[in-house]
């Protein structure tokens, strides 16, 4: 989980940003290069914390595996399930790589894989286990088979942003499963921060001459290149499903 207060930290030691941090306050300077007030410039960065989930699961869902019972109808409907904890938290899945069929005393969101887990699976059938045999249109999963399935689906990141009166984000403002992968979206949320920055930049018309983050362009060409590698490379690795 990364909380947002942890997200503004890691952003602001960033090269570009690093220097418009005040470390005996702890406060951002680099904010007020998004908007010209407190109010706009706390809207802005919400703004930008949307758009960077939007843009990072274009390429990088959350891979979840999960245990659910199918009824005799043949059919589940997910519901989202959001803990305080990533272990407790299942959001509707956005898709479903495969299922297998289980059997034994499985216990529900337990991942049959891990040794000791009290489950028993049977095979995956390889590959004539296909769509034909079951078909997910969200929330509704219907399959011809009933009892305690193995899920691998692909969700949403879910988020909790709230913003306090005096403009700053209240302390329990999260994003869920955030943990190794964490530096790329911070990758894309500064990139996004950097764009900001610079369309503004461009947009700003004054008597004085404005200079400020003068090397952005380049700032931004290094990052967008390391946000690229990670996709291309992630989004490869993603597409090779392993069962």
């Amino acid at each position: 989980m990364l909380y947002v207060k942890d997200l503004l930290k890691f952003v602001s030691l960033k090269p570009a940003l690093v220097m418009q941090f005040d470390y005996k306050t702890s406060s951002y300077g680099w904010m007020n290069l998004l908007g010209p007030t407190p109010e706009a410039q706390i809207a802005v960065l919400e703004n930008i914390i949307y758009k960077s989930l939007i843009d990072f699961e274009v390429h990088c869902l959350h891979d979840q595996l999960r245990v659910i019972n199918v009824s005799t109808q043949y059919q589940y409907k997910f519901e989202d399930i959001i803990a305080d904890t990533d272990e407790g938290t299942y959001p509707i899945p956005k898709t479903i790589a495969y299922l297998k069929a289980g059997t034994g005393n499985t216990q529900l969101n337990v991942n049959p894989w891990v040794a000791g887990s009290n489950s028993a699976l049977l095979s995956d059938f390889g590959g004539h286990f296909n769509a034909r045999l079951w078909n997910y249109q969200k929330p509704y999963l219907h399959c011809q088979y009933t009892g305690q399935m193995l899920v691998r689906s692909y969700c949403n990141r879910p988020y909790v942003v709230n913003v306090t009166n005096d403009n700053k984000f209240t302390e329990d403002s999260r994003i869920y499963f955030f943990d190794k992968h964490a530096n790329h979206f911070i990758n894309q949320f500064y990139l996004n921060i950097l764009q900001h920055v610079k369309f503004v930049k461009e947009s700003v018309q004054t008597a004085t001459n404005v200079n400020f983050l003068a090397n952005i362009d380049e700032q931004i060409q290094r990052v967008d290149a390391e946000v690229d590698q990670f996709y291309r490379t992630y989004k490869k690795s993603m597409s090779m499903w392993r069962k």
